[in-house]
């Protein structure tokens, strides 16, 4: 999709227990979240455990993936007439607003869908994230003190070696005055399910490790990925 992806990295209040917190997010907030005149998409992705990441994968709980069309649009934000009626306010009760990261990227898709000719597990070639409620994915921010080369060569064969059925590196989206980014860039790695994802790290636990390697100060979860716009 053409345009600008923001993320918004969220952290839940201490007072709040994970089950509320996930819950809440998804309504009424979200319900709220779609009716947002300015979104073209708009993803929640919330963090769900995997024995292949550290402890530090908790450390972040929910990334919301809002889709817009322009810098204008971008800039405006928090004027939307919907985020300044319901949203603003309603997140200070289930998100800790002092640990929250917005990030402006746009999008580069490494890998769109298998690829022909190789082995589908049933209904592979007939998915997309686009079009499904929910889906499972890696997140993976890399820091300003992580690799340089974080955007790899090799980035594309190691989410086919992982069976990830598709592959997006998000690039900061930076103007002239903007204070540096928070981030280098983000990996995005889709698959149907959580049993498809443990499968492809099966497969080539290796490549995972590379493909998450040397991210310095950054976020790293999986998660399930639910569409609501």
């Amino acid at each position: 999709m053409a345009g600008i992806k923001l993320f918004g990295i969220g952290v839940r209040r201490s007072d709040m227990s994970a089950e509320d917190f996930h819950d809440y997010w998804r309504h009424p907030h979200g319900t709220w979240g779609r009716q947002m005149s300015i979104l073209r998409a708009y993803v929640q992705s919330h963090q769900i455990h995997s024995e292949h990441l550290g402890p530090e994968q908790s450390r972040r709980e929910c990334v919301a993936e809002m889709w817009l069309d322009n810098e204008k649009d971008l800039r405006g934000f928090h004027q939307d007439p919907v985020y300044a009626k319901y949203l603003h306010d309603d997140a200070e009760k289930f998100v800790d607003y002092s640990r929250a990261i917005y990030f402006p990227t746009q999008e580069e898709v490494l890998a769109s869908g298998p690829t022909a000719g190789r082995t589908f597990n049933p209904g592979d070639d007939m998915w997309s994230p686009a079009v499904r409620p929910y889906s499972v994915k890696l997140l993976h921010f890399v820091g300003p003190d992580g690799d340089a080369d974080w955007a790899s060569a090799e980035d594309e064969s190691l989410s086919r070696s992982l069976q990830a059925l598709r592959h997006v590196r998000c690039h900061p989206f930076v103007s002239a005055g903007d204070p540096a980014p928070r981030f280098r860039g983000v990996q995005e790695l889709w698959w149907p399910t959580q049993r498809a994802f443990r499968a492809g790290v099966a497969a080539a636990p290796q490549a995972l490790k590379r493909l998450i390697s040397a991210a310095g100060d950054g976020v790293t979860l999986v998660a399930q990925a639910e569409r609501f716009l």
